[in-house]
């Protein structure tokens, strides 16, 4: 590529909102950066709840998913022989700062989780962190409790002080990329032989939403969550496709 056809920094990022410095070259805004903590892990929302997960939820999550070959398709660990190897697997990475959460949706009697994610990733000095780790049991999928327990992440997230909120997949993760964009994300680009995962190539695609776009992105989801907006039967009155940003 010659220097004329370089991509314009302007297209290619609107958000950028730059200044000139004192020599006339283009700079990003000042930014003063309070440093941001872990995210708070327990929430309660209308129809879900998030807490850590915990050692005795290791049994559970075995029998839900542990030996299920298809559903760790995309993920770097997984499938399991055994509650131990499982619960090894999820203490190693909590000690390299994973922090996972546990999807407990209101439906449950049993307060039993139905899924699970991690924070992680988390570097305060540039206040970004990463929504990882996604697992969603089959009566958890595509549902509002899903949707509002990802919510809840991200609100987390952006209150404990963070500026950037990452998801990333696999490239032929079709579900997850559409989960991304549904909840607001925004594509960035996709890293090319970006890791070798159980023997395969994996090209990783990238989405953030950024804390100037919070603000709109949360109103949108709070439209769509609210009671208001499911009828008795629970059915969605409007979809979040159709619910504009403000």
């Amino acid at each position: 590529m010659s220097l004329d056809s370089s991509p314009d920094p302007f297209k290619l990022c609107p958000s950028l909102n730059p200044c000139q410095n004192e020599y006339g070259l283009w700079v990003g805004k000042s930014v003063l950066l309070t440093p941001p903590h872990l995210p708070n892990l327990n929430h309660q929302g209308q129809t879900v709840g998030l807490r850590e997960l915990a050692q005795s939820d290791h049994g559970l999550l075995f029998d839900q998913f542990g030996q299920d070959t298809s559903f760790w398709t995309y993920m770097p660990i997984g499938p399991f022989s055994s509650v131990s190897d499982l619960s090894g697997c999820l203490t190693s990475l909590s000690h390299n700062g994973f922090h996972f959460m546990a999807i407990t949706p209101h439906s449950n009697p049993s307060n039993n989780l139905e899924g699970f994610f991690a924070f992680m990733r988390q570097d305060a000095t540039a206040g970004s962190i990463e929504i990882g780790s996604i697992a969603l049991g089959p009566t958890l999928k595509q549902t509002r409790p899903a949707t509002e327990a990802l919510y809840l992440a991200m609100r987390a997230a952006f209150e404990a002080g963070y500026r950037r909120l990452e998801w990333k997949c696999d490239q032929l993760n079709i579900p997850s990329i559409k989960a991304a964009l549904r909840l607001g994300f925004q594509f960035e680009g996709v890293f090319r032989n970006a890791s070798f995962i159980k023997g395969r190539r994996r090209d990783t695609a990238w989405f953030s939403v950024i804390a100037e776009e919070w603000p709109k992105t949360q109103m949108r989801l709070e439209k769509w969550i609210d009671n208001k907006n499911f009828d008795s039967c629970g059915k969605q009155i409007k979809s979040l496709s159709d619910i504009a940003l403000a």
